[in-house]
Order: C-alpha cells, then sequence, then structure tokens
C-alpha cells in the first residue's frame, strides 16, 4: 500500500497524540496514591535529613521516623488520596518546621504543640482522644472528661505541659492533625480536599483550622507536597509555579525556626 509523505507525517501525528492523551493525566486531588516513601518525605521536608543540628534535638524526628509515623496515622484515619495527604503532609511540615519541633517556641505559647502545633484545648481533646483520661485526670484533679474548653484556658502552665506531654511521643504527635481533620472539622472540608483541588486546600486552611487568609508559603509548601506525592504523569495544578515552589523550599531550608509553629489551631 502507498503512503505520500504528507500521509505518513499526518499519521505520526495522530499516533503521537493519541500516546499523549493516555499518558497526560489530569491535576486531580481524588487520585488514590501508594504510602509515603522516605524519598517524597524529605522532598516536603528537607530539614528532616538530619537531627544532629536541631536546636531541640529530642522533638525533631528525622525523615525515616517521620515517614513511618505519617503513613500509620494516615492509615488510622483512613486518609488514602491526594488531596488530604498532601494537605496534611504540608500542614505538620510546616507547623513543624520540618518536624523539627514538638512544642511552640517561637514565640512559646503555652500548652501548645504536637507536630501539628495544636493549641491547648485541641490538645487536651486529642488527648482524651487518645486515651489518656486517667492520666489527665490525676493531673487536673478531677475527672478529665468533665473538663470544659473554658476551664482548659484557666490551667496552669504545668498542669498544659504535663498533659501536653502525654501526646509528644512519635506514635501520636504525627496524629495530631488527621485527628483534628477528621474529627474537628466540618465534613465538607474534608471531603473539599479530596475534590476540589487547591480550593479545597485553601478552604482547609482557612476555615478549618481557621489559620487566616492563606499565604504564600503555605501555598508553596503544599505545591511542594502535591508535586512530591503525585503520579510522575500527573499535571501540577495551576496554583504551583516553579517559583512558588522553589522559594518555599529554600525559605525552609535556610531559616527552619521562622516557620516553626507559625499559627497553631
Amino acid at each position: 500500500m502507498y503512503f505520500s509523505s504528507s500521509n505518513v507525517l499526518f499519521a505520526s501525528l495522530v499516533s503521537l497524540i493519541a500516546v499523549n492523551s493516555v499518558t497526560a493525566t489530569t491535576f486531580s486531588t481524588n487520585t488514590k496514591i501508594d504510602a509515603l516513601t522516605e524519598q517524597q518525605v524529605l522532598a516536603i521536608a528537607p530539614n528532616s535529613a538530619d537531627c544532629t543540628k536541631a536546636s531541640f534535638p529530642d522533638e525533631c524526628t528525622n525523615a525515616t521516623v517521620a515517614t513511618e509515623q505519617l503513613n500509620k496515622a494516615f492509615k488510622a484515619y483512613k486518609v488514602w488520596s491526594l488531596g488530604p495527604k498532601a494537605a496534611l503532609a504540608s500542614l505538620i511540615a510546616f507547623e513543624s518546621g520540618d518536624f523539627v519541633y514538638n512544642i511552640n517556641h517561637f514565640p512559646g505559647r503555652p500548652g501548645q504543640g504536637t507536630k501539628a502545633m495544636l493549641m491547648f484545648k485541641w490538645v487536651y481533646k486529642f488527648a482524651l482522644w487518645c486515651g489518656f483520661e486517667d492520666e489527665m485526670s490525676t493531673i487536673v484533679g478531677k475527672p478529665a472528661g468533665d473538663v470544659t474548653e473554658a476551664e482548659t484556658a484557666t490551667f496552669s502552665n504545668d498542669t498544659m505541659k504535663a498533659v501536653r506531654a502525654l501526646v509528644l511521643p512519635v506514635n501520636f504527635t504525627f496524629k495530631a492533625a488527621p485527628w483534628y481533620l477528621v474529627k474537628q472539622c466540618k465534613r465538607e472540608h474534608y471531603t473539599g480536599l479530596i475534590t476540589d483541588g487547591y480550593e479545597g486546600f485553601k478552604n482547609y486552611i482557612e476555615l478549618c483550622i481557621e489559620a487566616g487568609d492563606i499565604t504564600e508559603d503555605r501555598t508553596a509548601k503544599w505545591c511542594t507536597a502535591i508535586s512530591a506525592l503525585k503520579p510522575a504523569d500527573m499535571d501540577m495544578p495551576t496554583q504551583c509555579t516553579a517559583t512558588s515552589s522553589t522559594t518555599a523550599a529554600a525559605s525552609v531550608v535556610a531559616s527552619p525556626t521562622a516557620t516553626a509553629s507559625p499559627s497553631g489551631y
């Protein structure tokens, strides 16, 4: 059968378009992804490569341990898709200075802590959820389940520190953010992370954790997490430029204390 050069060229273009249509995947936060790898965690949180130079080494968690604990936390709270995993991983890394901090040092809010830097009223509820009611009752001097949120605001610093200490071990502290998402946020905020792309993340920051208007550094950290976790053939969201992602990574490496516990919720 005879083909002219123009026909051959046309056929080649059609084949190329067909291949590209198969391999190119539109960005979707609803995509199920596998367990995180250490390489992915290091891409999201580069300061977790080495804890030996951390200001508070006993609080710092390296990438090897962080990877294991993040995967356990996601499994415990049934977090499977790209949107929630990227949102939570970026939030935890952002709030803890890449897993370097476990309590708030800057400015040093009493009782604030976990890798998610929960405010004490949430730390208290999280500790109850983790099963520490007996220990907490001893600390506060009454049945811990009967303590009101208003009462938690009156606790002494020592009392808050004692309660917070219960949930700082690695097998609890990495679960704080997914616990808050699943147990404290509105259902629409969780489903939004799955279905609504960047807008879902924006609502999570502004309406769920109530951190104020979303900032460029939070967006950049999210973009870094998306880039690390998404399938290789998937497009990046339009909100993620090379400049924003690079700036975020550089700022974290250059000044880990600057991003440590910036908000709390």
